[in-house]
């Protein structure tokens, strides 16, 4: 659930460090899991 909600709040991926603020890019598994979230869809009881 966490890693759903960090690839749809890019906020989360900002780091401080010593040479200041930056924004994490997404790694190529991150935009893997999104499709793979995508194309699921939710769970359906029969």
């Amino acid at each position: 659930l966490m890693d759903y909600l960090k690839s749809r709040a890019p906020f989360w991926k900002k780091e401080t460090g010593p040479d200041g603020p930056r924004w994490i890019e997404p790694r190529d598994q991150d935009h893997a899991d999104i499709a793979r979230w995508d194309t699921q869809g939710p769970e359906t009881k029969p």
